[in-house]
């Protein structure tokens, strides 16, 4: 007999997670929630216009501002980000050190 058939299963705990996806001129945050192996898209700003580096950096807490106070005072902000990047920014999986500090 199988005993963990008959045993009540676990819930898995609830995790959210910040997705910033950085396009060319435009920024855009969310939060995501992760939940028994499922993802339900909780928030989205709106996108942030940027043309250089100090304005992406502007964008980027414009959109995670807007996110953050959509959002339920239940829900403690993300520790965690999942980044959208081009793929010009990327190399063998990994964001380039050159973009990766301007992020």
């Amino acid at each position: 007999m199988d005993l963990k058939s008959i045993l009540p299963k676990k819930n898995e705990e609830e995790e959210h997670l910040w997705s910033l996806v950085i396009e060319p001129e435009w920024v855009s945050a969310g939060i995501w929630k992760f939940t028994n192996k499922k993802v339900q898209i909780v928030s989205v700003s709106p996108p942030s216009h940027w043309s250089s580096d100090e304005e992406l950096v502007t964008a980027c807490d414009t959109s995670c501002s807007a996110v953050v106070t959509s959002i339920s005072e239940e829900i403690d902000p993300p520790a965690k980000t999942v980044f959208g990047v081009m793929s010009s920014w990327v190399d063998g999986g990994e964001i380039k050190a050159e973009y990766l500090s301007k992020i």
